[in-house]
């Protein structure tokens, strides 16, 4: 969750209106990071909105916070990505489509940055999304699978 430059926009899909579903709360490692490896918590905030920090493993140990929330596109879910800034400013948005893989997993799919087309309303980016997500080019080319740890 959360690596590479996904396509990214000023609005999101949606306002925070949908609950988040309850398998994405908790503690995720990503698949094929070493022991205490990359790590993201996804905690509820308030309403809607999920708290979600990402901790990598590296040389220098980083830690990114952000907020996200869930929007439901033609029955697939969607998480709307905004990374916590200290400065302030507009947030923007980054998207990824997620598919739960049993009880403990779940695969991430990078809505691909080739994407230009730029968008003013979310009316208007989820009728995009609504047309293109089927399309091959849509998507980055990799996943990223991650193990619930807690």
């Amino acid at each position: 969750m959360l690596m590479g430059c996904p396509y990214s926009s000023t609005v999101p899909l949606s306002q925070a209106d949908t609950k988040a579903p309850d398998y994405l709360i908790g503690t995720w490692e990503l698949s094929g990071s070493e022991e205490g490896g990359d790590k993201v918590e996804v905690k509820r905030g308030s309403g809607n909105v999920l708290e979600i920090t990402k901790t990598s493993s590296g040389e220098y140990g980083t830690s990114d916070n952000y907020t996200g929330h869930i929007t439901t596109v033609n029955n697939t879910l969607f998480i709307n990505l905004a990374e916590v800034s200290e400065y302030g400013g507009d947030p923007s948005y980054y998207f990824y489509k997620v598919e739960k893989q049993g009880d403990n997993k779940i695969v991430l799919y990078a809505v691909t940055a080739n994407i230009r087309e730029t968008f003013d309303n979310q009316n208007s980016l989820r009728d995009f999304f609504s047309k293109n997500m089927q399309n091959s080019y849509f998507f980055d080319a990799g996943e990223e699978t991650y193990y619930k740890i807690k």
